[in-house]
């Protein structure tokens, strides 16, 4: 599932601005499809992010504008598609990833499925010094289980550890459990969540367990017009 709402602060139109000629959300949707493995849905408030991703092959499904974030947005979506409660297992890929790693996100499902989480999420040690006190790159201290995945135990916007003493770059993507988001997203924010603007905090808040991965890729994302043009010279 993909949430893509249209309002944008520091992109007017985000889900819709051209990379290599194709709109970012569709870049997403491919990528969701290539994985093969599930039904791909795009939870969106907006008519013309709808189109471009019905072009693509997924179907949608309309949301309100004013569900607070992605997992209020594909919550709302899941109940409204799937009534027979069929759907157990759920991925959220971020609608401002237009190159996720297919590999990533299969290994997030299969963890998800095989290990029974409540909750499963990518990590990425962190390599250069200078990004471990930028607030924009949200880092995870993990107790690692064993050399492919641990206990994520907070996520922060300041310098936090993991049990292996390296940093880690958290990754936005998830696999929920069907009860988990759909609990997740019934729970009032917490006083962490709020303090570092992190939503995944109020899982952690209510003893939830999320499971985070190794993985050596952190895909590209984009928030602002320096990012989509950075985006361009890198490929």
């Amino acid at each position: 599932m993909i949430p893509a709402r249209m309002a944008s602060t520091r992109l007017p139109r985000k889900a819709l601005v051209p990379i290599d000629g194709v709109p970012l959300i569709a870049h997403v949707v491919r990528a969701a499809i290539a994985c093969n493995i599930g039904k791909v849905i795009v939870a969106t408030d907006h008519q013309d992010i709808k189109a471009a991703c019905e072009q693509e092959g997924a179907s949608v499904i309309m949301t309100p504008s004013t569900l607070p974030s992605g997992s209020d947005r594909i919550a709302h979506a899941l109940q409204q598609k799937d009534i027979a409660k069929n759907v157990q297992h759920i991925i959220n890929l971020q609608g401002d990833i237009p190159f996720p790693s297919i590999a990533d996100i299969r290994r997030v499902h299969h963890h998800l499925t095989q290990e029974h989480a409540p909750m499963v999420t990518l990590v990425s040690r962190i390599t250069n010094e200078n990004d471990i006190g930028k607030s924009q790159i949200v880092k995870a201290a993990v107790s690692w289980h064993n050399d492919d995945w641990g206990r994520a135990v907070y996520f922060s916007r300041h310098a936090v550890l993991a049990s292996d003493g390296a940093y880690y770059h958290h990754i936005g993507i998830y696999g929920f459990a069907r009860a988990t988001l759909l609990q997740l997203t019934q729970l009032p924010p917490c006083p962490l969540e709020k303090y570092e603007s992190l939503e995944q905090l109020r899982a952690l808040e209510h003893n939830i367990a999320i499971h985070a991965l190794k993985t050596d890729v952190i895909p590209h994302s984009i928030d602002t017009p320096e990012d989509v043009a950075s985006l361009v010279r890198a490929s």
